[in-house]
């Protein structure tokens, strides 16, 4: 029985070491979170380089997703005379032609 005791007395300390080991480590955690957010908020919190960061963002945006679909747009073209074409398609697009080029 009182190996028991003392077995449960050195498990208890342990829990209370270890419980006491983590509010410390959560403690450092919530102080390094608060700098952390503190030095974001400096930094994002600049009308300026918000601008100029959306900017340069959506400039890359724009030119990513235009050389994307011309690139798309010759892959599928040279994949199509590779092909042989699509007549249906190549009726359609001469009819547009035709309609479009008619003098008013």
């Amino acid at each position: 029985m009182e190996e028991l005791k003392k077995d449960l007395e050195q498990t208890s300390d342990k829990i209370n070491e270890t419980h006491q080991k983590m509010e410390a480590t959560s403690s450092d955690l919530h102080k390094a979170t608060k700098r952390l957010v503190t030095a974001l908020d400096v930094v994002y919190n600049k009308p300026g380089v918000i601008f100029w960061r959306g900017f340069i963002k959506g400039i890359g945006q724009g030119l990513g997703a235009t050389i994307g679909v011309a690139l798309l747009f010759i892959i599928l073209s040279w994949l199509f005379r590779q092909l042989g074409g699509i007549p249906a398609f190549a009726d359609w697009v001469n009819e547009l032609s035709n309609t479009l080029n008619v003098p008013r």
